[in-house]
């Protein structure tokens, strides 16, 4: 059993199944440019900004995750240049330089910890500075990291 995870821009999709059977579809209008324009405008990340984006996503993937908490599931899947962008840096701060994110294994206590640093930014300049970070998501990445 798994579940895939794709953040784009205007939404996130959430796809819980066994093998090629999804058993549940989700699309939720939780996408990385949205919550940025919403809660970090330029990029600028406040605590209170965090406690509200976090709010906000609690709010909507609440009724999904207990879908899929029921499902169960053993692997996540990750796809979108958010995630892609989210394992690079794990790997970075575990001291792997990936040429690939391709079968790419994170674990969740390495997740947890970048999107911590991230969070605890306050601007994109400072967050270009990330190993495994394209520089060109610096001022988005963190509405899409923001978790429940």
């Amino acid at each position: 059993p798994h579940l895939v995870i794709d953040i784009g821009g205007g939404s996130t999709e959430f796809i819980a199944g066994r093998s090629t059977t999804p058993s549940l579809i989700r699309s939720l209008k939780l996408g990385h440019i949205r919550l940025t324009d919403r809660y970090f405008p330029n990029g600028v990340v406040t605590k209170k900004a965090v406690a509200e984006c976090r709010k906000y996503v609690r709010a909507f993937v609440a009724p999904v995750a207990r879908e899929i908490t029921d499902l169960g599931f053993e692997v996540v899947i990750g796809c979108s240049g958010t995630i892609e962008n989210l394992a690079r840096m794990a790997a970075h701060d575990q001291g792997d330089t990936p040429r690939t994110v391709d079968n790419l294994i994170v674990t969740r206590d390495g997740l947890a910890k970048v999107v911590t640093q991230l969070l605890a930014t306050e601007d994109a300049d400072e967050r270009r500075s990330f190993a495994g970070l394209d520089a060109h998501r610096a001022d988005v990445i963190v509405g899409g990291a923001c978790p429940p």
